[in-house]
C-alpha cells in the first residue's frame, strides 16, 4: 500500500511541474506578444500579391517548351539508369 501512495506522490509532483512549466511558458509567450506589439510599427508591411490566374492546360507560364524537354531528358536518363542497375 505504501508503494501506491509513493507512486501517486511521485504522480502528483511530475504533473505539477509540467503544470508549472506551462503555466510560465504560457505567460511568457503572452509577455513577448505584449512586447513585441509594441515595436511592430519598426518593421514595414509587405505588400501581399494575388497568386498569377492559372494558365489554361495546368502549366505554369515560366515552363517553356524547351524546358519541358530538359526535365523530359533528365526523367528519361533517371529512368533508363534505375532499369540498368536493377538489370545488373
Amino acid at each position: 500500500m505504501e508503494q501506491i501512495f509513493d507512486g501517486l506522490k511521485l504522480m502528483l509532483a511530475g504533473m505539477g511541474t509540467v503544470f508549472t512549466f506551462l503555466i510560465v511558458m504560457i505567460l511568457w509567450i503572452v509577455l513577448a506578444a505584449k512586447i513585441s506589439a509594441k515595436f511592430q510599427h519598426l518593421l514595414p508591411d509587405e505588400p501581399v500579391q494575388a497568386p498569377p490566374p492559372p494558365v489554361p492546360g495546368g502549366r505554369p507560364e515560366s515552363q517553356t517548351g524547351e524546358e519541358n524537354g530538359r526535365i523530359l531528358a533528365v526523367i528519361s536518363a533517371a529512368i533508363h539508369k534505375y532499369r540498368s542497375e536493377r538489370q545488373s
